[in-house]
């Protein structure tokens, strides 16, 4: 199963509904800035930029759209794999240290992966907001 399989899957079952709501937030929590960042986009790739691909880019950018929700969601990965490979103190920071190193780049990639499939998934509503 791919990774996109598997965002489809939690997608379907309702595991990414929390993501939805963190778009929704970060829009309107960001929307004049996205819009300037679209127009500083349109001068760097000297051409225009829609608002989705604007705000794709924007996302890209600012590498997260509800950080505090990620440092849980974070913790939480960090000690289900604790909870496979520590016995002791040590081992645990051991394996804090192994998977921010090693996982997390993988983590960020799969939850960058998700809110641009959240957003594909709902986009006439994400992009009405902007009107």
């Amino acid at each position: 199963m791919t990774e996109l399989d598997k965002i489809k899957e939690s997608y379907a079952q309702g595991h990414l509904d929390s993501l939805k709501f963190q778009l929704q937030q970060f829009i309107q929590n960001n929307k004049n800035e996205i819009l300037r960042f679209k127009v500083q986009e349109e001068i760097h790739w000297e051409k225009e930029l829609d608002v989705e691909t604007a705000l794709k880019l924007f996302i890209l950018h600012v590498r997260s759209i509800n950080m505090q929700a990620e440092m849980k969601d974070q913790l939480k990965a960090i000690k289900e794999e604790g909870n496979y490979k520590s016995d002791s103190h040590n081992s645990m920071n051991q394996v804090c240290f192994d998977w921010i190193q090693y996982q997390a780049p993988i983590w960020r990639g799969y939850r960058v992966l998700s809110i641009i499939y959240v957003l594909n998934q709902n986009r006439d509503y994400f992009l009405s907001m902007f009107n």
